[in-house]
């Protein structure tokens, strides 16, 4: 199943290891380890929010939020992928 995984980043003041200066390569490694087909970041008041788009099994989910969850020390959200199944075609209004 394809899910997108929500990852809060937290502060420097709530993690130093965000303020490290190769902390950005070693969440780029992490998200590649766990085969990420995409990333995407987004600010937010309190910091960032990183999405990354995989593909697992449910079974495999608990794997997938303790490197993130080890290395960061934070909530780790699977939002299942929602897509549509066939398009409707042309409506006359």
């Amino acid at each position: 199943m394809r899910f997108l995984v929500k990852i809060t980043i937290p502060t420097a003041a709530e993690n130093p290891i965000v303020s490290n200066p190769g902390f950005d390569d070693t969440l780029r490694a992490l998200y590649l380890e766990l085969r990420a087909q995409a990333t995407y970041s987004a600010s937010q008041s309190r910091g960032r929010v990183d999405y990354i788009l995989i593909d697992v099994e449910p079974a495999d989910m608990a794997a997938i939020a303790r490197p993130i969850f080890e290395l960061l020390q934070v909530k780790v959200e699977f939002l299942q992928e929602v897509t549509p199944q066939k398009s409707f075609g042309h409506v006359n209004t």
